[in-house]
C-alpha cells in the first residue's frame, strides 16, 4: 500500500511534468510559427481579397472595416461596430493569426501568401 506522504509527493511531480510539457508545447508554438506572407480577407463567408503583407496600404472592407498593413503586419484601423474588439486586437503578421470582427462578419487571417510558380506538372 501506499503511503499518503508517497502519494502526494507522486501527483505534485505529476502536475509539475504536465505544467512543464504544457510550457514547453506553448512556447514552441509561439517562437517558431512561421511568418505569414498575406493576409485573406472574408466578409460573410465570402473571400473578400488576398493582399500582401509587404505591400503597406489600407483596405476599405465593405462599409465597416478599414484594414491596414504596415511593416509586415496587419490591424483592424477603424470599424464601425460598438464593441471595437476587431481595433483591440492589434497587429498580426504570423501564419495562422486572425482577427474578427463578427458585428460586420469579417475575418482576416494570415497566411503563408501564394505559391509562385506550377503547382504540378502534366506530363
Amino acid at each position: 500500500m501506499i503511503k499518503s506522504k508517497d502519494k502526494k509527493k507522486n501527483d505534485l511531480l505529476l502536475g509539475a511534468v504536465l505544467l512543464l510539457t504544457a510550457t514547453v508545447l506553448f512556447l514552441g508554438r509561439y517562437f517558431f510559427r512561421e511568418e505569414g506572407r498575406a493576409v485573406q480577407i472574408m466578409v460573410a463567408d465570402q473571400e473578400f481579397g488576398s493582399f500582401s503583407l509587404s505591400e503597406d496600404r489600407e483596405i476599405l472592407v465593405g462599409e465597416g472595416n478599414i484594414l491596414c498593413i504596415s511593416d509586415g503586419a496587419a490591424f483592424m484601423k477603424w470599424a464601425d461596430c460598438p464593441d471595437q474588439l476587431c481595433v483591440h486586437q492589434g497587429k498580426i503578421s504570423r501564419k495562422g493569426e486572425t482577427i474578427a470582427c463578427l458585428p460586420n462578419r469579417v475575418t482576416v487571417r494570415v497566411t503563408g501568401g501564394t505559391s509562385s510558380g506550377t503547382d504540378s506538372i502534366a506530363g
